[in-house]
């Protein structure tokens, strides 16, 4: 059975069409890796969660770093449903679990919000990405420069 990495190099999403034969050699092998449940000839169930998680440094998590963030932060946030904060401060433990402790309430409820609007019509959606992120860092430069 391949691998995580090869199984996620293989299924990219690519802009082109796929033959039969090709898609359905694909969907055998998305059902043979348990990431859907597929019984022809049109039938197609997802067995993954909606927000699934990674592995700390597996193949996804690398392909997201590399790919997928700066895509995702290269594109402006012009939209008034937008919004885009980057905050820097110095906290104690304690702050920062009880702002990791929030961003687990936030994230939560994003889930809870897309499972309730996965019932509307397609068109009445939008797809949207949130990075909610926080870790004991310092800018390079002001590490170089600091005495």
């Amino acid at each position: 059975m391949p691998g995580a990495q090869e199984a996620f190099a293989v299924h990219r999403v690519e802009a082109r069409v796929l033959a039969h034969v090709e898609l359905v050699s694909l969907l055998l092998r998305l059902d043979a890796l348990k990431i859907i449940d597929y019984r022809p000839p049109h039938r197609i169930r997802k067995l993954t969660a909606r927000n699934f998680t990674w592995r700390r440094n597996g193949p996804v998590h690398g392909f997201f770093l590399e790919r997928i963030l700066p895509e995702f932060f290269a594109a402006p946030f012009a939209e008034p449903e937008d919004g885009f904060h980057f905050l820097a401060g110095m906290l104690s433990d304690g702050s920062m679990r009880y702002i990791a402790a929030e961003m687990e309430k936030l994230a939560r409820e994003f889930d809870t919000l897309a499972r309730h609007d996965s019932q509307l019509p397609l068109a009445a959606r939008n797809g949207c990405s949130a990075v909610l992120a926080l870790r004991k860092w310092e800018y390079s430069e002001f590490t170089r420069i600091r005495r």
